[in-house]
């Protein structure tokens, strides 16, 4: 009942003090009891005593769940942070929610670290100039330490860094996730298992289907040099060399959404003519032509992906990027106007 009333009061202050930094200050000590009152699956007396402090204890790990990931990491304002010392202690708890999410265990604390660390990441973006988030990759605390957790859990085949953190950043924050491009492209042809590849190529996949993003000035270079780094890297997730295998199918089909995902951003337009060369390498089609003859390339969507991929790689299809770029002006004047217009 206490330990109730405490979460009441916490849940009052989170809402009415939205703003203050303070509110960061409880995320930890939050996660931490989250984590602690998982249910004991140990099999206890069956006693009515022990049946309802287990009922309470239930209860309690749901609401804190509810609390963390829909109050405390989405409040209805951001916390300010004003001065340099607040700021620095916001990059501190980022950096221990990442560190409290290689003790997670169970969907509701992976579930509640990753909110907490979207929520960090958030407030630290919110706080930035335009000019900083262009120069990210530079000497950020914050994006090394997510750094050092991808390589961490692509390098070992039982990491306890939960996939699910990096996904979700390529999805609600590209402007990181770009900046960890490079990592996830050699992550995606060099990690100790399928599944873990297949991890890389769906965060990939999420920032190149991401168009807003892709449209960001400090995002078209990254995005250009990613995807020629990507197209070298695909043709080893396509092979499949074990169809059998359930995470080697999943890798050859994430695989081929990503390099769908590229070609329909370099028809558009949307990253540098370095990556619609790359694009048309014959090795790339090959290893897509032998994908799609393979059973794990079988499925109608999947046959379907393919066709569309290889008619753009083809050499006599249109490039609607150069059409763009040779489109004649609203006055008449262009790359293909003669003299009479």
């Amino acid at each position: 009942v206490l330990q109730q009333r405490v979460l009441e009061l916490l849940r009052v202050y989170v809402t009415q003090q939205s703003r203050s930094p303070l509110t960061l200050t409880l995320v930890l000590p939050l996660l931490s009891a989250v984590r602690r009152s998982l249910p004991n699956k140990t099999k206890d007396k069956k006693d009515k005593e022990s049946i309802n402090k287990q009922k309470e204890q239930d209860q309690l790990h749901q609401d804190l769940v509810a609390f963390v990931t829909k109050k405390l990491c989405r409040p209805p304002h951001l916390p300010e942070l004003p001065t340099d010392e607040s700021a620095q202690a916001a990059h501190d708890v980022f950096n221990q929610v990442l560190g409290e999410a290689r003790r997670a265990k169970g969907h509701n604390v992976v579930t509640c670290v990753v909110a907490a660390a979207l929520h960090c990441l958030r407030v630290l973006l919110h706080h930035k100039t335009d000019s900083q988030l262009g120069q990210l990759s530079e000497g950020d605390e914050g994006l090394g330490a997510l750094r050092t957790a991808l390589g961490e859990l692509c390098s070992k085949k039982h990491s306890k860094v939960p996939p699910a953190i990096f996904t979700s950043i390529a999805q609600r924050h590209p402007v990181v996730g770009w900046r960890l491009g490079t990592d996830l492209v050699e992550q995606a042809s060099s990690a100790k298992t399928p599944f873990l590849q297949t991890i890389a190529f769906d965060a990939l996949t999420l920032l190149f289907q991401n168009r807003a993003a892709l449209k960001e000035p400090s995002t078209a270079a990254t995005a250009t040099a990613v995807a020629v780094k990507l197209v070298k890297a695909a043709p080893s997730g396509l092979e499949c060399k074990d169809a059998a295998t359930r995470h080697s199918t999943k890798l050859a089909t994430s695989a081929m959404r990503c390099i769908t995902a590229v070609s329909f951003a370099c028809t558009r337009g949307e990253v540098g003519d370095k990556a619609v060369k790359a694009m048309s390498s014959p090795e790339l089609s090959s290893a897509i032509q032998a994908f799609l003859a393979s059973p794990a390339g079988a499925a109608p969507h999947v046959q379907t992906l393919g066709k569309q991929v290889l008619k753009r790689l083809s050499p006599s299809a249109p490039n609607t990027a150069s059409k763009k770029r040779a489109a004649p002006t609203p006055n008449g004047s262009g790359p293909t106007s003669g003299p009479n217009g």
